[in-house]
């Protein structure tokens, strides 16, 4: 068994692992994702110590189908785009979004990137950054990409200190020019409370942030568009779900703050390629 020993922020990339590994044992699952399922198979950790409701696993797997259907429905229409996922943690997104794509980039710390590549071997057409995405000399491995480009943040944004993300959307501006960027909110009443939750009470990260509409992101950097937000209430696979859960999400689609209170946004960097 291969021991994996991470600490702070990074312990977090095993909690939605665990999620989607779960989810696959769900009758109407959100998310298939036998990879997560083989990892969990060849590593040895104690998840009943995160204590995670079964409610979050949905969630996250939730989540990561959301952020998998805008990803294919980009690379339909954007034939050949680059695709950087940051933070991307053990993550399978690449293989689970395979079409149409010229090169998938996944990025996090370099102690995760060494786990990583235990299970995801590197090709011409993936290729993985071990780097904190704060330290933004590894722009350098990526700003010579010429076509569309999609940058996705999966998890990620809220661990990150508001003016860091800021800088990071605006540096994402200067140096790789045009590009889509997707990641989840929270509103502020979650982010209040987040801190609470049972999972990451037990890696220590205590400080999030919220913001209750997308578009005010807008004025923290300059060429930065805000194009839509993507709820949990809404969305065209719970019709693969049974009436009383469907009925259920169309309930909470009424309700705005429950829709705001965790939702996937999309915005613009420079002008629509």
């Amino acid at each position: 068994m291969e021991k994996i020993s991470l600490s702070g922020e990074m312990e977090t990339l095993l909690i939605p692992l665990y999620g989607k590994a779960r989810e696959m044992l769900q009758p109407y699952p959100f998310l298939q994702d036998p990879t997560a399922a083989e990892i969990l198979n060849q590593v040895d950790i104690d998840f009943e110590k995160y204590n995670i409701p079964n409610k979050t696993n949905r969630l996250m797997s939730m989540r990561a189908r959301i952020i998998d259907d805008y990803t294919s429905q980009f690379l339909k229409d954007h034939p050949a785009a680059l695709v950087l996922h940051l933070g991307c943690g053990l993550d399978s997104r690449c293989k689970r979004v395979e079409e149409g794509r010229s090169l998938w980039i996944d990025l996090d710390y370099p102690e995760v990137i060494s786990y990583r590549k235990k299970f995801y071997p590197e090709s011409q057409g993936y290729q993985m950054i071990g780097s904190s995405v704060t330290d933004f000399s590894w722009m350098n491995q990526v700003q010579d990409h010429t076509g569309p480009m999609l940058v996705l943040a999966e998890g990620m944004m809220m661990y990150l200190h508001m003016d860091q993300v800021k800088v990071l959307l605006s540096e994402l501006g200067k140096r790789l020019g045009e590009c889509q960027v997707v990641f989840d909110l929270f509103s502020t009443y979650t982010a209040k409370r987040v801190h609470n939750h049972p999972s990451l009470k037990k890696t220590g990260v205590t400080e999030f942030w919220g913001i209750d509409d997308s578009r005010e992101m807008e004025e923290w950097v300059n060429g930065l568009t805000w194009r839509e937000d993507l709820s949990f209430t809404n969305q065209p696979f719970l019709k693969e779900q049974p009436f009383m859960t469907r009925l259920l999400y169309q309930v909470t689609d009424h309700i705005s703050a429950a829709k705001k209170a965790h939702r996937v946004a999309v915005f613009q960097l420079g002008e629509n390629r």
